[in-house]
């Protein structure tokens, strides 16, 4: 009787734990910002998938996760992310190129390797109740492109410097959510 009481209460503080740990992430969902092709789907929480962000049908693919992140320090700084299917200590930093126009990137799980020319560490959340907007150096570039190959499936991309996002592509606010908050 003692062995089940006590692993009845590992378990319990364990799982106490973890949710502790994914309770203090935050989620995105991408709403339309300006003209541009209309988002041809219901699902717009952004979802890891492959690699990257998206939205779209892209969450109810069998290998999508939610992204629940965690952000470093108020003001600029680093967002990071434990996959669902990693270890606990495996979590990922998100880097982008600032002059380029490229889906953000992540770090290998246990790596702070970010390539040449890509920034990690200017992240930044609105910080008034009417502004809970995820930008990347104040600047809101973030942009939905639909994939070629998969229907509903939208690839979130940061278009850096001069660059121009294709006509395709939506241009997106990514509204911050506390994680277990209602968002579509």
């Amino acid at each position: 009787m003692q062995f089940g009481l006590s692993a009845l209460l590992a378990t319990v503080t364990a799982a106490a734990a973890v949710s502790a740990q994914i309770s203090s992430g935050y989620i995105l969902t991408a709403v339309p910002d300006k003209n541009g092709p209309p988002l041809q789907s219901l699902w717009t929480t952004v979802s890891y998938y492959n690699g990257s962000l998206w939205i779209g049908d892209a969450k109810i693919d069998s290998s999508s996760e939610p992204f629940i992140f965690a952000k470093g320090t108020p003001g600029p700084s680093s967002i990071s992310f434990t996959s669902w299917h990693a270890v606990p200590t495996g979590w990922r930093n998100m880097w982008v190129y600032p002059n380029d126009m490229k889906p953000p990137g992540f770090t290998a799980p246990h790596s702070a390797f970010i390539p040449k020319g890509a920034d990690a560490f200017n992240f930044t959340i609105g910080t008034t109740s009417t502004d809970k907007r995820f930008r990347y150096k104040q600047t809101n570039r973030w942009h939905a492109c639909p994939s070629p190959t998969k229907p509903r499936y939208y690839q979130i991309i940061y278009v850096g410097g001069t660059n121009r996002a294709p006509k395709e592509c939506t241009a997106v606010v990514l509204n911050v959510s506390p994680y277990g908050t209602c968002a579509a």
